[in-house]
């Protein structure tokens, strides 16, 4: 049996908000993160990313 590593697909409205936002608040980094934590605290907490930076992380998942 042959195991086949696939990429999740994610949806196109995903991407496009990720896109969007980082467009929108990420002319800094510091602004990125405190817009992300104004929106989505407490329902994701970065201290969970491994080190990386709230642009990283997004990116990583669009």
């Amino acid at each position: 049996m042959e195991i086949r590593s696939k990429r999740l697909s994610r949806p196109e409205g995903t991407v496009t908000d990720i896109q969007r936002f980082i467009a929108t608040y990420g002319d800094k980094d510091s602004h990125l993160a405190e817009e992300f934590v104004n929106i989505f605290h407490p329902d994701i907490i970065a201290e969970g990313w491994e080190g990386m930076t709230t642009r990283e992380w997004l990116l990583r998942i669009s």
